[in-house]
């Protein structure tokens, strides 16, 4: 996606989802082998939140780029 021109405005994005997205999962791998922890709601929270987020922005970014679109072949055409 970074050689796409209007996508290289997500390059944070996904950088922050690469980074933060697993160290949910390893959490939760984590907390299953524990008998008792108490904070497996909130790293659930965390791990959900953050592919929110990536998801967000992911369907922000499709609906400029798709706005965008017909401006330039009406721009060409003309």
């Amino acid at each position: 996606m970074a050689a796409l021109p209007g996508w290289r405005r997500l390059k944070p994005v996904m950088f922050a989802a690469r980074v933060i997205g697993p160290v949910p999962y390893r959490l939760l791998a984590v907390s299953t082998n524990m008998s008792s922890m108490p904070a497996t709601g909130l790293i659930e929270r965390l791990l959900a939140t953050t592919y929110v987020l990536w998801i967000c922005a992911l369907a922000v970014n499709l609906i400029v780029e798709s706005r965008r679109l017909p401006l330039i072949t009406t721009v060409a055409a003309g």
